[in-house]
């Protein structure tokens, strides 16, 4: 439909830009739009701009970057449109989307100077400019972008980059900034890339992690989600993950010297994937010789399988294809590492010289210096000791204090990573000592080879240990599904794989449309126990109809008194439960039934609309968070994080100063008292009130003079009347218990 009314649009106007770039989204191929324009206008040969204009957005749209960037460069040099902002807008945009931050970031900058009030692909030269931490460029960007105009989701976006260059305690800044940028523009891929990468900063990697996978589902083309899943889940420690979910991507986004290094470094972690790794790389550098990030990455490779030489000839290669300090910084330590100071202290000089803010390069070049210093004292000592001698010898720079020190620290730095071997005597010595009736033998094995007892430290009564006084909140997947049967597989790979369903703690959904004919066995999930409620409220709850559906208000009225009949004959039963209640709210909800309960829910759950919904009867119980929706269903699912935080938590612990009585410090108190003039206090004093005060200052004075003090920390969940004494008597109560004793 999109397709014939744009055609036809075209056919009419056929200058109408817009309808055609409409066309290029959809999918059309440039071959079938430009008959539409540039066949059918009378005056073609002087339109020759628009032959390329088409040209570059038909490769832009079947993601041909690369041709585009040249179409649209040979627009912008070899036309009437030269220094045109939108051409430079489009060249730039396909520099960012093919990977080339750099032309990207100077094309964006050229557009700027051009037209400070243009926004388009503001927003790109923003991330160019945090990725490149040019904070200084960054903060001048986004105070022009506010001041142009605070309607549109770019200026938005650049504010948050701003905010997040600053550091992570603005990083809730960038969230907010992200939120007002998506308000403005639904499905705005910068807004949830900028929000995904604050909340990853600020160690929220779960809501991180659900955000890039929206975004990748918005635009699967996109590199930055695809990366920015995938940091998450080495964030998480999940790399097998990590792993699986890029080598998906490298088949989304096709074969490129950037997803072929990016996968590299993801496989690069693990020592076993190391040759993968390096393969990846070695074709990435044979599409691209020039990508440098695949050099930086396969260098470090080749040092971790103890390759050092053939990554100082990698490094020395590329150096002289490209210089930058990156470059020269790597190869100085690699030449440090190989005792070559000389080479490495002048690629350290290079590096600074490009660039000043290299602290690596800075410090590798004041390690080199030092050694350098260390071994010019030796051969001044052992210059001075063979005149004294007034012999000839051979002098050996070897020998000198400072290449000991550091032959013994590459000693050191050798048998720390050098793998642990044993020969076949000690190995039937220890088989020997294993056979011994000794129940500790164990004890005499070498530490790295006795066994190590894992999860001691974290089962279920340490956390509960831990968590003391914290009561248990169940974390919630809840939503409407619209058919649950149809999709059980999705639902059971996803609490097979996803963490975030792995370790939910229940899981409710309405609008199942189970009946009798559908088994439970069939709708089973490995680690979670099936509860169905089979009872049928028509025309609100629970009710599907082949046509169409007419919710009747009086039957609503109905189920919220009978919804309200059932809390309170639970809050009968169970006065002291947590009780839960969630489900799709459309035309009723708890405040009608005259029950006062707290809804957690405050994100959208089916398009801007909230319509599922959790009550409980705990105050800030939860965090809401909306997820993908499941399967084809119009309606988000949502995850309900517990938000409890005990006392213990909320209110930092006091330092009191306390008394520690003994009988020592109460027989000196004694003497001080009986030695006291008393009548002294008497005289001095005219009324009973003074009287009063004075002996209660002096006591209190005696007091701290003889009774030694010490300072504790007081907790707020601390009961005032558990003091040591009683701590004491409930340690031992325990530890009889424990032994099984009893008391006389």
């Amino acid at each position: 439909m999109e397709t014939s009314t744009s055609k036809q649009l075209m056919r009419q106007c056929q200058l109408a830009l817009d309808a055609a770039m409409g066309l290029f989204s959809l999918g059309i191929k440039g071959t079938e739009v430009a008959p539409l324009t540039i066949s059918s206008l009378p005056n073609a040969n002087q339109l020759e701009w628009l032959n390329f204009w088409l040209k570059g957005h038909a490769y832009s749209a079947t993601k041909e970057y690369a041709k585009a960037v040249s179409t649209f460069k040979s627009l912008e040099t070899g036309s009437v449109l030269r220094n045109n902002t939108n051409v430079l807008c489009c060249l730039a945009e396909n520099y960012f989307l093919a990977g080339d931050y750099t032309n990207a970031g100077l094309v964006y900058q050229r557009v700027h100077s051009l037209d400070p009030l243009n926004i388009t692909g503001m927003d790109f030269y923003a991330f160019i400019l945090h990725k490149e931490k040019k904070s200084v460029e960054l903060r001048s960007l986004a105070s022009e972008m506010m001041s142009v105009t605070d309607r549109k989701p770019e200026p938005w976006i650049t504010m948050g980059y701003h905010a997040l260059i600053s550091g992570p305690r603005k990083a809730c800044r960038t969230v907010y900034f992200a939120n007002k940028a998506h308000e403005l523009s639904y499905g705005q891929i910068q807004s949830l890339l900028l929000k995904g990468r604050a909340l990853l900063q600020m160690n929220r990697t779960p809501e991180a992690t659900l955000h890039f996978r929206e975004a990748v589902r918005h635009a699967p083309h996109r590199f930055e989600a695809h990366q920015g899943l995938v940091d998450c889940y080495i964030k998480a420690n999940r790399l097998r993950e990590a792993m699986t979910t890029f080598s998906n991507s490298y088949h989304v986004l096709g074969s490129t010297p950037r997803t072929l290094t990016a996968l590299a470094s993801v496989l690069a972690k693990d020592r076993m994937t190391l040759d993968k790794a390096k393969t990846y790389l070695e074709k990435a550098l044979a599409e691209d010789d020039s990508y440098v990030e695949a050099v930086y990455l396969l260098a470090n490779v080749l040092t971790e399988q103890d390759n050092t030489r053939g990554a100082i000839d990698l490094l020395r290669k590329h150096v002289e294809l490209q210089s930058n300090s990156r470059l020269h910084q790597m190869l100085g330590d690699l030449l440090a590492r190989t005792k070559d100071l000389l080479g490495a202290s002048h690629h350290y000089s290079i590096a600074i010289n490009l660039d000043t803010t290299n602290t690596k390069a800075v410090q590798g070049l004041q390690r080199v210096e030092n050694s350098s210093d260390s071994l010019d004292v030796g051969m001044d000592e052992d210059g001075d000791a063979v005149e004294e001698s007034s012999e000839e010898a051979e002098f050996d720079t070897s020998d000198t204090v400072g290449a000991w020190t550091e032959t013994e620290n590459h000693e050191v730095f050798d048998r720390l990573n050098s793998p642990i071997r044993y020969d076949s005597d000690t190995l039937r010595s220890l088989q020997s000592r294993r056979d011994q009736p000794t129940h500790n033998w164990m004890h005499s094995l070498p530490k790295e080879m006795r066994k190590r007892r894992r999860g001691k430290a974290g089962g279920v009564k340490k956390r509960q240990k831990r968590c003391k006084g914290k009561p248990f909140l169940p974390s919630i997947i809840m939503g409407n599904v619209r058919s649950l049967n149809n999709k059980i597989d999705e639902l059971q790979a996803n609490a097979r794989y996803f963490q975030e369903f792995r370790d939910i703690s229940l899981m409710s959904f309405t609008e199942t449309w189970l009946n009798d004919n559908i088994t439970d066995e069939s709708m089973y999930i490995d680690g979670f126990k099936l509860l169905r409620d089979r009872t049928i409220y028509p025309g609100i709850f629970t009710c599907h109809s082949s046509n169409c559906l007419y919710p009747n208000r009086n039957v609503a009225r109905d189920a919220a008194k009978d919804l309200s009949t059932v809390i309170q004959d639970l809050e009968i039963a169970h006065p002291y439960a947590f009780i839960v209640i969630d489900g799709d709210f459309n035309h009723t909800n708890l405040k009608k039934t005259g029950v006062h309960y707290y809804q957690h829910v405050n994100c959208p759950t089916r398009e801007e609309a909230t319509l599922d919904l959790c009550y409980s009867n705990v105050k800030d119980a939860y965090n809401a968070v909306s997820i993908l929706p499941l399967g084809e269903s119009d309606h988000n699912l949502v995850i309900l994080y517990p938000r409890y935080r005990p006392i213990v938590l909320r209110q930092k612990p006091a330092v009191i100063t306390v008394q520690q009585w003994s009988q020592e410090s109460l027989d000196q108190l004694q003497s001080t008292l009986d030695t006291t003039d008393w009548d002294m206090f008497i005289r001095s004093s005219s009324d009973i009130d003074e009287l009063t005060d004075a002996i209660t200052g002096y006591v209190n004075f005696c007091v701290d003079c003889s009774v030694p003090t010490k300072q504790v920390k007081v907790y707020p969940n601390n009961k005032p009347w558990i003091t040591s004494t009683v701590k004491s008597v409930i340690n031992r109560k325990k530890g009889i218990f424990g032994r099984g004793t009893e008391l006389n």
